[in-house]
């Protein structure tokens, strides 16, 4: 798996898991919360070292990752971004 699959599989489990959690199917939230944690454990060093100077870079320029980030999944599950 690429780095880019691996983070789009990252996405597509916690679109399941948010859908599950809303459904109230605790069984498939747990099992998209272990899958969404066993591919972020798995990310490359070389992904890791990306996401980290971005952050950093984020930071340095006065930019608040997290809130941009939270903003970036916001708008994806309110359109309703298809996960496969």
């Amino acid at each position: 798996m690429t780095d880019a699959e691996r983070e789009q599989h990252i996405v597509d489990c916690g679109y399941l898991l948010e859908k599950a959690m809303a459904e109230g199917n605790a069984d498939e939230a747990q099992h998209q919360m272990a899958l969404m944690y066993a591919a972020i454990e798995a990310r490359s060093p070389a992904q890791q070292a990306r996401m980290t100077a971005e952050i950093e870079r984020r930071i340095d320029e006065g930019v608040d990752y997290f809130q941009v980030q939270g903003a970036r999944d916001g708008r994806q599950l309110g359109q309703g971004v298809s996960h496969a």
